[in-house]
This record gives C-alpha cells, structure tokens and sequence, in this order.
C-alpha cells in the first residue's frame, strides 16, 4: 500500500519516497501502539493468545523495519526477477 501511495505521488508531480525512510518511521509507531496495547493487555491479565498473537505481530513488523533499515530486501530480489525484464 506504500508503494501505491509512493507511485500516486509521482503521478501528482510530488516527491515519492522510493527509499522507504518514511515507512520505517510508520513501523516505529506500529511498534510504539503494539508496545502501549500489549502493556494494557497485561494490566487486565490477558496473556494468553491475543496477547501472543500482538508479539507476532509485532516481530513481523520489527522485520519489516530492520529489512528497509539493513537493506536486506537484497535478498528477497531474485523472487522479483520477473518483474526486472522488459515487455
């Protein structure tokens, strides 16, 4: 969805953000609110599956950051090399 906002951007003659640094900025906060409702989640004595299930999502999104932030979506190129040829 980022991307699709990124390329509209372009399409409006603004600036796009083909470097992903505003998403890692979004990823900050997602982990800021799942840290705030996981806290909130503990005080009610909810640790069961919801509260595993917001550490997972977390971690996916802790992944999703360190990838834009170390440059390891490297990687994961060659599963879009599809995408690289012409026509």
């Amino acid at each position: 969805m980022y991307l699709t906002a990124q390329y509209l951007r372009s399409k409006k003659v603004k600036t796009p953000d083909w470097e992903l640094k505003n998403l890692v900025k979004i990823y900050d906060g997602i982990h800021l609110v799942n840290k705030s409702f996981s806290s909130r989640l503990k005080s009610i004595k909810i640790e069961d599956a919801m509260a595993n299930a917001l550490v997972g999502l977390d971690c996916f999104a802790s992944y999703i950051k360190f990838s834009i932030d170390e440059n390891t979506l490297v990687e994961i190129e060659p599963a879009f090399r599809a995408f690289f040829e012409e026509g």
